[in-house]
């Protein structure tokens, strides 16, 4: 095989899992919004999504594939889009290959069907109606740690899906430095005087929903190339390059909405500034789960959360909200950055944040190890929150049911919150040696970070490594230090501890 018909190969399989990827996303997309499929079709519509993932599994395992990405192994004539396809073939090879063909297929169909009875079950909060489903999920996972093979830990396996080359062994040391700094500063808020004012009010969806709209317009989400939705559990998606979608959740709390909006839109704007070219060669959706959470923790904490940010938000408030009136912005940005163990992970203050990633570690990592089983989870969550944030659930659905991930299949996915979060106290660290990002965003113009970070984070998409990445754009490789300092600092003030 030649070069050239190798390169032919790859790009027409692309061309055909992307067709195929844009099918199945529509059908989640239309099965999880407001105003989409009718619950009584999704037996119909998880058939379909089965069918779908093995029509891509086909192509991904299929012989030619295997045979191009060979040929082009070690070639140095290789441009470098060329050669990251390549290298991102021959990792799905790696990863799908090694789960039979069969039990791929009825594993789609089998979260479609657990995603739909999640969310029966979370309006119920009736986890012994789900707990089946978990059950077999987590059997499969199982399986593929041992399909795929691994060093250590059965986890390692699942963990490599979503970030190349994490392990049980890194993420125990990551969460330990994030404890010994988070639970310290813990204590010393609890003992703090200081006391912010706190939103006590509840805001109709309807009310929501117009800010919401324009906060999406502010941070740079281009609504020409996407929508918004509205869902139970908030989520972007990418159906092709000039197709990003953003999925709210409202639920009366003001600001956990407007939160919840700008993190989604980190996610999509990253979509929306990788560089189009790169879609032929499969680049424009590849990158990292890290990577991808540090630009929507970025938007969301370090800007949103940000003094600076606060002052705009404050008067976009003033003009809907009579509520917000008597606010100064200093007390809107304590109360945005208020450090209360809570309940629930998307609704958590950046502080605690890391604590809730923890505790799904934890779980994800017993399960894996046989440790506990599936009928055992909700008694552990609410035992593993209680030593954590010293507080515990009185209901299913705002413990062991909140997250749609488990029902989805995506055990190992958690752990890249957290570790999003501390790549983008350090891409924060790098901007801020040429951008007045504070400045800038104190005058609502988002312009200049917008820049920035699609200039050295976002146009790359899955071109690069997340660690390439990281060093690029900020001359080091990953150190959590960074964000462990940046939160010893902003708590620290905040509370004058």
């Amino acid at each position: 095989m030649t070069k050239q018909e190798a390169l032919n190969i790859l790009k027409g399989k692309i061309a055909e899992t992307q067709a195929i990827g844009q099918l199945s996303n529509v059908f989640h997309w239309d099965s999880t919004t407001d105003g989409g499929a009718p619950k009584t079709s999704f037996g119909y519509r998880s058939a379909s999504i089965a069918f779908s993932s093995g029509e891509q599994y086909k192509r991904i395992v299929a012989d030619d594939t295997r045979a191009a990405f060979e040929t082009l192994e070690g070639d140095a004539s290789l441009t470098s889009e060329e050669a990251a396809m390549a290298r991102d073939f021959a990792r799905a090879y790696r990863l799908n290959s090694a789960i039979p063909k069969a039990e791929l297929e009825k594993f789609s169909a089998l979260t479609t069907e657990a995603d739909n009875a999640w969310r029966a079950a979370k309006d119920k909060s009736d986890y012994a109606s789900v707990e089946s489903y978990f059950a077999r999920i987590f059997d499969f996972v199982r399986r593929v740690a041992d399909w795929r093979g691994y060093k250590d830990h059965p986890y390692d396996a699942l963990l490599d899906e979503y970030e190349i080359g994490l392990t049980v062994r890194t993420l125990d040391g990551f969460f330990g430095e994030l404890r010994g700094t988070i639970v310290p500063l813990l204590r010393k808020i609890a003992h703090s005087d200081a006391k912010p004012r706190k939103v006590k009010e509840r805001f109709l969806p309807g009310q929501q929903r117009i800010l919401t709209y324009r906060l999406a317009d502010m941070v740079g989400f281009d609504s020409s190339r996407g929508r918004v939705g509205e869902t139970v559990h908030p989520y972007s998606m990418m159906i092709n390059p000039d197709d990003i979608r953003i999925a709210i959740a409202y639920n009366g709390d003001l600001l956990s909405g407007l939160y919840s909006t700008i993190h989604e839109c980190g996610h999509a704007i990253y979509n929306q500034g990788v560089r189009k070219d790169l879609y032929p060669y499969g680049l424009s959706d590849s990158m990292s789960m890290g990577m991808h959470e540090s630009q929507s923790r970025f938007y969301e904490n370090i800007i949103g959360r940000s003094r600076a940010f606060t002052g705009v938000l404050l008067r976009l408030l003033k003009v809907r909200f009579p509520y917000f009136q008597d606010w100064s912005a200093d007390e809107l940005y304590s109360a945005v950055n208020i450090a209360d163990p809570s309940l629930i992970r998307t609704e958590a203050d950046e502080l605690t944040y890391c604590l809730h990633i923890m505790v799904r570690y934890e779980i994800e990592k017993k399960i894996l190890q046989g440790e506990v089983n599936t009928n055992e989870l909700p008694e552990l969550w609410n035992a593993l929150y209680k030593e954590y944030l010293g507080i515990s659930p009185k209901k299913h659905s705002e413990g062991v049911l909140q997250d749609t991930h488990w029902s989805g299949g995506a055990v190992g996915y958690f752990p890249t919150y957290a570790l999003g979060t501390a790549y983008a106290a350090q891409l924060l660290n790098a901007l801020s040696k040429s951008v007045d990002w504070k400045g800038d965003i104190a005058k609502g113009n988002f312009s200049k970070v917008h820049g920035w970070l699609k200039e050295n984070v976002h146009a790359h998409g899955g071109l690069f490594l997340p660690e390439e990445v990281l060093l690029k754009a900020t001359g080091e490789r990953f150190n959590p230090v960074y964000y462990t300092k940046y939160l010893n600092e902003k708590f620290g003030a905040i509370y004058s501890v």
